[in-house]
């Protein structure tokens, strides 16, 4: 590529071009026995013939390369900057660098993922500033949530009231994130060392972490009353953060999970 690994770096990251690599087979040493595999969950052919056994003769190497970096996302970019002066090759299967830090299309419809934005500042918004000229943009957020068109930028800090909803519901989740929040109070300081399989001292405090780990997040939610609108948040939130829905993951887990998101200074 003609450019410099700052320039290159720089140009991926801010996503103001689609700067491809092209996807090389690179070998260090001369292949000793036959490549064989059973990569369950990759899903792409020729991904289902090695998923299913097949084996596949390793081809000559056709290049050396003193680095191979497999990736062409920001934790790769990252590394192939800070590397000294090397021989370096990045293997990406996408027509495309930049991982999330780049701009996709949905529905016609262009959008950054996630790794573009930020709302506070960190080393790496420092980093980026001070090397490449680039300010990532803000989302003064806490927890975002839209609500048939009705968007609330702060939803789990102070927007329940801003709900489209009845006063009932609004108030289910003042008591739901009530009650996540004094579970996480209670218990979240023994939430580790239960799932290191370590000795609770406190017998009523792992009875509960007991309790809560023998049923689904979202059985806990229908013993604790909380109605469909309660629900189709936490199947919002979920997959995003713990990923998993309610159904597929422990009351422990998910109430772990929700209790002091509201305290996060961003999204």
């Amino acid at each position: 590529m003609a450019m410099n690994r700052r320039k290159f770096v720089r140009t991926v990251i801010a996503g103001t071009t689609a700067a491809g690599l092209p996807f090389q087979k690179v070998l260090s040493d001369s292949p000793t026995s036959e490549v064989r595999t059973n990569r369950r969950h990759i899903v792409r052919e020729p991904a289902h013939q090695l998923r299913d056994g097949h084996k596949f003769a390793a081809p000559p190497p056709s290049e050396f390369r003193d680095v191979v970096i497999v990736g062409a996302g920001p934790n790769s970019l990252v590394a192939a900057y800070h590397l000294p002066d090397l021989d370096v090759v990045c293997l990406e299967k996408e027509p495309r660098c930049g991982g999330n830090a780049q701009r996709s299309k949905w529905r016609d419809i262009w959008v950054n993922d996630g790794a573009a934005y930020t709302s506070y500042d960190s080393p790496l918004a420092d980093f980026m500033r001070s090397e490449f000229d680039i300010s990532p943009t803000p989302l003064h957020s806490n927890i975002g949530y839209i609500v048939d068109s009705t968007v609330i930028p702060d939803f789990y800090k102070g927007g329940f009231d801003k709900l489209p909803y009845d006063e009932d519901v609004r108030r289910q989740f003042h008591r739901f994130k009530a009650s996540c929040d004094a579970i996480g109070e209670r218990i979240g300081p023994s939430f580790q060392a239960f799932a290191d399989s370590e000795t609770i001292a406190d017998q009523d405090i792992r009875d509960e972490l007991v309790k809560l780990e023998a049923i689904t997040f979202e059985s806990w939610l229908n013993q604790e009353g909380f109605g469909p609108e309660v629900q189709e948040w936490c199947n919002a939130y979920g997959p995003t953060d713990s990923s998993s829905y309610p159904r597929n993951m422990s009351a422990l887990v998910g109430t772990i999970y929700m209790a002091g998101i509201g305290d996060f200074d961003g999204s």
